[in-house]
């Protein structure tokens, strides 16, 4: 007889679910070896955060609801307080709730007691729309509360409400949007069960699947263990998913002839203009400049005094300001670099360093730091999109911004339509091509893109720290700051290639 204790297989969390209804290998790691895991950056961390504040506001919508504590090491513990509160009738709600069924757990977000008898699941989402996998989420929770002899009888998405605009005070009854998914999570779960017994099946096994990679590796999500299989793919020179903007189909249409470098596609091959321009230039190992009469035409066109614009925004989930909405960028800091006549450069900025609204502060020193003349290079079209957003918000500004808006020069088409270099990687980005046109990059500054420098700037708002502030502020004046050195340096290069320098 063998007195062996039997080995039961690991749980099934609903994120554990998740990740392997995107991935089986991904599931395996969650599982097996977490410790490949890395640790959160600080956009991951955010938007950590900004599921929270997202959840807890969401609950202020329910008076009298009662929160069930504990973390995901505690689930039995939460488990317990969960299955002692459902009888209580005077409660309306439950917060994180916890239910198991068949060695499958999950926590409820919300658990609303209907006034006609039975229950319905609110799921909250910090997105604005509802997306496919949110149902597979809803389902499987349905699923382990029904099991559980739950009487769930609806099922609702919170999103935040993009049509929100706040007034003087948060209306949190306003701010989120209800999606009725009943119908489609009681279609979706009757095949809950099948996944369920699958992802077990695979979690019995005694090595990991072998998992190519594929789209599904970002969709819907960049899985968090991408870096640790990327490692192990043949390292490849130039790869046709470097070809700019092209389409999938295409892609799969050359993997599956075998090729997968880009020097390798056949000339003949139908691609676009510019990336037909890539192909020459890494068949050729060497930049590749074009239509050079035409950027010489839009170089001269520039009038002195050359500026060079750069706008950082932030764009909280939950509106922080009056008349603002979900998710609206508000710009908090700019940079201005000035060319001379005479050719000297010098610099100017302003960031707004009080926790209240920002925007009329930024336009009206925007306003006095880029003068009435010369010509305003920026790098795409977002800073026309903030200078018109403003002028639509500040009517008295507005003949002020909208002569700025007329000055505007976007760089991006001189450099996209004109000048191509292997080391672009396949994107015109200021982060690819200053580093080629440029003489820095951003290696050597504390914040490197404009995300991270959104989240460190409400930190630096949040934080008693003075020295800690200061040090923040610091570091995002310097990173603005290279943006626009950034743009003056692209132009003095294109400038020279042309022969204008």
């Amino acid at each position: 007889m063998d007195n062996s204790a039997q080995v039961l297989p690991p749980y099934l969390s609903k994120s554990r679910f998740m990740s392997g209804m995107q991935c089986d290998l991904r599931l395996w790691y969650e599982v097996f070896d977490r410790d490949l895991l890395p640790d959160p950056d600080s956009i991951t961390r955010f938007r950590f955060d900004t599921g929270t504040e997202v959840g807890e506001l969401a609950q202020k919508r329910y008076r009298g609801g009662r929160l069930i504590g504990h973390d995901h090491e505690h689930f039995p513990d939460a488990h317990r307080d969960t299955i002692e509160l459902l009888p209580d009738t005077s409660i309306p709600a439950l917060f994180e709730p916890a239910f198991q069924y068949r060695r499958v757990r999950c926590r409820v977000d919300i658990l609303q007691r209907l006034s006609g008898g039975g229950w319905r699941i609110n799921e909250v989402k910090s997105a604005t729309r509802v997306k496919g996998e949110y149902i597979d989420d809803v389902a499987l929770q349905f699923w382990v509360l029904r099991g559980s002899n739950i009487d769930v009888r609806d099922a609702c998405v919170l999103t935040i409400n993009s049509d929100y605009v706040r007034g003087k005070r948060l209306n949190v009854l306003e701010l989120f949007k209800e999606h009725p998914v009943w119908e489609e999570v009681q279609e979706r779960v009757q095949t809950i069960g099948e996944d369920v017994a699958y992802m077990k099946h695979l979690l019995s096994e005694s090595s990991h699947p072998d998992i190519r990679m594929g789209d599904h590796c970002t969709n819907p999500y960049k899985c968090p263990f991408y870096d640790h299989c990327f490692s192990k793919m043949p390292e490849l020179d130039h790869p046709v998913t470097e070809f700019y903007r092209i389409y999938k189909t295409q892609v799969q249409e050359l993997m599956d002839q075998g090729i997968v470098e880009i020097r390798d596609v056949p000339e003949d091959f139908e691609l676009s203009e510019i990336n037909r321009v890539v192909r020459k230039s890494i068949v050729r190992d060497g930049p590749q400049l074009r239509n050079q009469d035409e950027l010489m035409y839009r170089i001269h066109g520039l009038t002195t005094p050359v500026h060079h614009l750069d706008f950082e925004t932030f764009n909280p989930a939950v509106p922080q300001f009056e008349g603002t909405s979900p998710y609206q960028a508000i710009p908090f800091m700019f940079s201005v670099h000035t060319e001379s006549r005479r050719g000297s450069l010098y610099h100017t900025d302003y960031l707004h360093e009080e926790p209240t609204d920002p925007r009329r502060c930024v336009a009206e020193h925007l306003i006095d730091s880029v003068g009435e003349r010369g010509s305003i290079c920026v790098y795409t079209s977002f800073e026309k999109t903030q200078i018109g957003n403003l002028a639509k918000e500040f009517p008295d500004l507005e003949p002020d911004l909208t002569r700025i808006l007329y000055r505007l020069v976007d760089l991006h088409p001189f450099v996209r339509d004109h000048y191509y270099h292997p080391d672009f990687r396949g994107s015109f980005s200021l982060k690819n091509v200053y580093p080629v046109l440029g003489e820095s990059d951003y290696s050597d500054l504390a914040i490197d893109e404009g995300g991270l420098a959104s989240i460190v700037y409400m930190h630096a708002l949040r934080t008693d720290d003075t020295g800690e502030r200061q040090l923040f502020f610091q570091n995002l004046q310097e990173y603005c700051k290279r943006d626009t050195l950034a743009t003056h340096e692209i132009l003095e290069s294109l400038r020279e290639l042309v022969g204008l320098r």
